[in-house]
Protein backbone atom coordinates (compact mmCIF):
# COMPACT_ATOMS: atom_id res chain seq x y z
CA UNK A 1 0.00 0.00 0.00
CA UNK A 2 1.30 3.11 -0.90
CA UNK A 3 0.65 6.72 0.78
CA UNK A 4 0.61 9.69 -0.49
CA UNK A 5 3.49 11.80 -0.14
CA UNK A 6 3.42 14.45 2.90
CA UNK A 7 3.38 18.22 2.10
CA UNK A 8 5.92 19.93 2.46
CA UNK A 9 6.30 23.54 4.46
CA UNK A 10 8.30 26.42 2.69
CA UNK A 11 9.95 28.33 5.26
CA UNK A 12 11.04 30.62 3.43
CA UNK A 13 9.46 34.37 3.55
CA UNK A 14 5.75 35.22 2.14
CA UNK A 15 5.88 36.59 -0.94
CA UNK A 16 4.06 40.80 -0.73
CA UNK A 17 0.74 40.35 -0.82
CA UNK A 18 0.02 36.61 -0.29
CA UNK A 19 -1.78 35.42 2.44
CA UNK A 20 0.39 33.85 5.54
CA UNK A 21 -1.11 31.38 8.00
CA UNK A 22 0.51 30.50 11.73
CA UNK A 23 -0.11 27.29 14.32
CA UNK A 24 -2.15 27.98 17.12
CA UNK A 25 -1.13 27.51 20.48
CA UNK A 26 -2.22 24.06 22.40
CA UNK A 27 -2.10 25.88 25.93
CA UNK A 28 -5.57 26.85 26.99
CA UNK A 29 -6.29 30.74 27.05
CA UNK A 30 -6.69 32.23 30.55
CA UNK A 31 -7.02 35.52 29.27
CA UNK A 32 -10.10 36.99 27.37
CA UNK A 33 -8.41 39.08 25.32
CA UNK A 34 -6.95 36.14 23.65
CA UNK A 35 -9.78 34.39 23.42
CA UNK A 36 -10.19 33.14 19.68
CA UNK A 37 -12.44 30.54 19.66
CA UNK A 38 -15.09 32.59 21.15
CA UNK A 39 -15.55 30.64 24.26
CA UNK A 40 -15.91 33.91 26.07
CA UNK A 41 -19.96 34.33 25.96
CA UNK A 42 -20.58 31.28 26.67
CA UNK A 43 -18.03 31.45 29.93
CA UNK A 44 -19.66 34.85 30.92
CA UNK A 45 -23.30 32.63 30.89
CA UNK A 46 -21.86 29.47 32.32
CA UNK A 47 -20.08 31.64 34.91
CA UNK A 48 -23.44 33.61 36.09
CA UNK A 49 -25.48 30.39 35.89
CA UNK A 50 -22.88 28.50 38.55
CA UNK A 51 -23.06 31.70 40.81
CA UNK A 52 -26.46 32.15 40.51
CA UNK A 53 -26.49 28.56 41.81
CA UNK A 54 -23.99 28.15 44.27
CA UNK A 55 -26.89 27.88 47.07
CA UNK A 56 -29.23 25.08 45.61
CA UNK A 57 -28.75 21.55 44.98
CA UNK A 58 -25.33 20.31 43.92
CA UNK A 59 -24.92 20.60 40.45
CA UNK A 60 -22.70 18.46 38.02
CA UNK A 61 -21.88 19.35 34.69
CA UNK A 62 -20.33 18.42 31.69
CA UNK A 63 -18.33 19.97 29.05
CA UNK A 64 -18.13 17.54 26.03
CA UNK A 65 -16.54 18.18 22.50
CA UNK A 66 -13.90 16.51 20.26
CA UNK A 67 -10.21 17.38 20.97
CA UNK A 68 -8.73 20.54 20.09
CA UNK A 69 -12.61 22.36 20.44
CA UNK A 70 -11.96 25.15 23.36
CA UNK A 71 -13.09 22.93 26.72
CA UNK A 72 -10.01 23.48 28.82
CA UNK A 73 -9.79 27.30 27.27
CA UNK A 74 -13.47 27.60 28.25
CA UNK A 75 -13.04 26.07 31.79
CA UNK A 76 -10.18 28.54 32.13
CA UNK A 77 -12.41 31.08 31.71
CA UNK A 78 -14.76 30.22 33.52
CA UNK A 79 -12.51 29.49 36.39
CA UNK A 80 -11.30 33.43 35.77
CA UNK A 81 -14.40 34.92 35.97
CA UNK A 82 -15.52 33.04 39.21
CA UNK A 83 -12.33 33.95 40.81
CA UNK A 84 -13.85 36.96 40.60
CA UNK A 85 -16.56 36.12 43.01
CA UNK A 86 -14.81 36.20 46.86
CA UNK A 87 -17.95 33.93 47.98
CA UNK A 88 -17.03 31.24 45.13
CA UNK A 89 -14.02 28.77 45.42
CA UNK A 90 -12.81 26.86 42.75
CA UNK A 91 -10.91 23.62 42.61
CA UNK A 92 -9.10 22.97 39.30
CA UNK A 93 -8.00 18.90 38.65
CA UNK A 94 -6.84 17.83 35.73
CA UNK A 95 -8.19 14.32 35.39
CA UNK A 96 -5.82 13.21 32.59
CA UNK A 97 -2.66 13.11 35.32
CA UNK A 98 -4.43 10.43 36.80
CA UNK A 99 -6.05 6.56 36.11
CA UNK A 100 -8.19 4.75 37.92
CA UNK A 101 -8.21 5.00 42.05
CA UNK A 102 -5.70 7.40 41.61
CA UNK A 103 -8.26 9.95 40.35
CA UNK A 104 -10.28 10.11 43.12
CA UNK A 105 -7.58 10.31 45.34
CA UNK A 106 -6.26 13.01 43.55
CA UNK A 107 -9.55 15.00 43.19
CA UNK A 108 -10.03 14.51 47.07
CA UNK A 109 -6.25 15.95 47.55
CA UNK A 110 -7.04 19.04 44.93
CA UNK A 111 -10.50 19.72 47.09
CA UNK A 112 -8.85 19.58 49.88
CA UNK A 113 -5.67 21.19 49.54
CA UNK A 114 -7.71 24.49 48.12
CA UNK A 115 -10.10 24.40 51.26
CA UNK A 116 -6.68 24.12 53.54
CA UNK A 117 -3.17 24.40 52.22
CA UNK A 118 -1.50 22.59 55.10
CA UNK A 119 -4.01 19.69 55.32
CA UNK A 120 -2.01 17.01 54.44
CA UNK A 121 1.10 18.45 55.74
CA UNK A 122 -0.75 17.91 59.36
CA UNK A 123 -1.86 14.57 58.67
CA UNK A 124 1.11 13.20 57.37
CA UNK A 125 2.57 14.44 60.72
CA UNK A 126 -0.17 12.88 62.59
CA UNK A 127 0.47 9.46 60.91
CA UNK A 128 3.89 9.58 61.49
CA UNK A 129 4.09 10.41 65.10
CA UNK A 130 6.57 8.16 67.15
CA UNK A 131 4.02 5.96 69.29
CA UNK A 132 1.27 6.12 66.85
CA UNK A 133 0.24 3.95 63.93
CA UNK A 134 -1.50 5.40 61.24
CA UNK A 135 -3.23 8.05 63.50
CA UNK A 136 -4.05 5.59 66.20
CA UNK A 137 -2.55 5.47 69.52
CA UNK A 138 -0.73 2.67 70.48
CA UNK A 139 -1.46 0.45 72.88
Amino acid sequence: MSYPAAPTLALSAPAPGSRTFALLNDEPVTDETLDLLGARRASTQLTGLLVASRHQTPLTMAVDAGWGMGKSSLMRLVDTQLRRHREVHTVWYNAWTSTGADALEGLIKSVLMRVDPNILRRALRRVTRPGTLYGWPAR
